[in-house]
């Protein structure tokens, strides 16, 4: 049994990872979106970053974790409650597992491992049904193909027949009685031996009672049976019993195999969609808008309203200035403008709302509709290595030739101030002979740049595909942080800052 609540028919072992996901990582800032969703759970941190990294590769796959995603915001302590049972579950599994693999060390291996796969089956059907009851309440509406789909599994699954089946063998381990037959050939050879029968609660019913007393139950009350007193044979016996208990529990492991496949895929599903249920009320609290994105049929088209920068808003708990776009037909976009105009921001805002929309996550825009990339790359301009063993323009045309090398034509890449390390001339001539071949390609770049000889030569050269974006800069030298369509810079207006900076020294 599958949960399939991140796929509608897989459940997601051995999808592709971005290449450079400690990259995206760190240049987005993903680590501030993780902190919020799971706040100091390490468990469900690491399972929303798994899910992060993993990129969709089609709308349908977008939808159908959005429709998931309503179906908790209609239900609000829906994904709480299941995301607890998640937990127990996949701790239930990973201690069944390393119970088993201590066992395998002992001299009563046999003994034990029988007694802990019949209390982990009793123990994880038991989960499992709570989990079905849970999600049948009347009171609970799904509308979405993964969770009814869920319940539907659920419901077909025989928990109660089983678990009342079950609870006959646990006379292993809580006492009972078990009827076996055994047939002899000649010479007291053992020939076929069979479990026909085993229930728990003659036991209780017995315990602590002498020997005498068990030799008249068996003589008055069971005249069919004759009591053999266990110093004679308890040894064999012994044998005997766990020989056929190992068998049971033989027939059982598929059983077993599937419990724990799905209490590990449960809980690592619905860690992702507690991490989101405990985001949108965060974004409530702070009341930062978020919208259920959409994927463009056009590759080439981006229709953005209100975009905002996710991780600065978490961090200062505020609400950006926001940004809207619409293109048409467009792969390359090269931004420039006055310094600390919010170019490096709005880069950012896009690289994390596409890592959203990509793995189903709602996304800090009021509109936010994209084609989807198999691959995203980021080289953001970082600091000198610490132990100088080799430069900023050494590292960075390290990392860029990190990405050419692993970049695919449905690959989205966002340079920030890339090659500004070396002087003008020397930078654009890089950034030039990088971007171009990636824009003749056909793969979709976005840049922010201070170098303004590069990008008025991408301007004059007027190319199809190319837009041009440029941080506003008001007459007084006042930033708006919006971005407006025009023509490159030829400053980055740092006097500016100069005089701000002397003006309050």
């Amino acid at each position: 049994m599958n949960s399939y609540l991140l796929y509608p028919d897989k459940d997601g072992t051995g999808e592709a990872v971005y290449p450079s996901f400690h990259d995206i990582y760190k240049d987005l800032n993903i680590n501030i979106v993780l902190k919020t969703m799971a706040q100091d759970d390490v468990f469900m941190m690491e399972q929303i970053r798994n899910v992060m990294m993993v990129p969709l590769c089609r709308a349908s796959e977008v939808e159908y974790r959005y429709e998931i995603i309503r179906d908790f915001q209609h239900n609000p302590e829906l994904a709480g409650e299941l995301y607890s049972l998640g937990v127990r579950g996949y701790k239930l599994a990973g201690q069944y597992k390393e119970e088993m693999e201590q066992n395998r060390r002992k001299a009563t291996a046999k003994t034990s491992a029988i007694i802990a796969s019949l209390k982990f089956i009793e123990d994880s059907m038991g989960l499992i049904r709570t989990l079905r009851n849970l999600l049948q309440r009347k009171e609970i509406r799904l509308n979405s193909q993964g969770m009814t789909g869920l319940v539907q599994r659920l419901s077909k699954y025989p928990l109660d027949e089983f678990i009342d089946f079950h609870k006959n063998f646990l006379f292993y381990t809580t006492g009972g009685e078990g009827i076996f037959s055994i047939r002899i050939s000649g010479g007291l050879k053992l020939s076929e031996s069979r479990m026909k029968k085993c229930q728990n609660y003659h036991y209780n019913a017995l315990k602590g009672t002498s020997l005498t007393f068990m030799k008249l139950y068996y003589k008055l009350a069971k005249k069919d049976s004759i009591l053999i007193e266990k110093e004679q044979l308890e040894k064999d016996i012994g044998v005997f019993v766990e020989s056929h208990m190992q068998q049971v529990t033989a027939a059982y492991q598929p059983l077993i195999d599937d419990c724990i496949r799905f209490l590990f895929q449960f809980a690592k599903e619905i860690a992702f969609y507690q991490g989101i249920s405990t985001m949108q009320r965060r974004m409530k609290e702070l009341q930062l808008p978020l919208c259920y994105g959409s994927v463009a049929e056009d590759t080439r088209s981006r229709h953005i309203e209100d975009l905002y920068e996710l991780s600065l808003a978490l961090y200062t708990q505020t609400y950006p200035v926001p940004n809207s776009i619409h293109t048409k037909g467009k792969i390359l976009t090269v931004i420039t403008g006055a310094n600390q105009g919010g170019k490096s921001t709005f880069l950012r805002s896009f690289g994390i709302a596409q890592v959203l929309l990509q793995c189903g996550m709602p996304v800090p825009a009021k509109e936010f509709c994209s084609r989807l990339f198999s691959r995203i790359h980021t080289h953001f301009t970082r600091k000198e290595d610490a132990m100088l063993s080799r430069g900023r323009l050494e590292e960075e045309l390290r990392r860029m030739s990190d990405i050419i090398t692993q970049i695919a034509p449905d690959s989205l890449l966002l340079l920030n101030e890339s090659f500004a390390s070396t002087t003008e001339k020397e930078g654009s001539q890089i950034a030039y002979n990088v971007v171009l071949p990636l824009y003749e390609k056909g793969i979709h770049v976005m840049m922010v740049t201070h170098l303004h000889e590069f990008a008025l030569r991408l301007y004059e050269e007027n190319r199809e595909g190319t837009e041009f974006l440029v941080a506003e800069r008001k007459e007084n030298g006042e930033r708006t942080f919006h971005m407006l369509s025009g023509k490159p810079h030829y400053s980055s207006y740092g006097t500016d800052l100069y005089e701000y900076m002397i003006g309050n020294l």
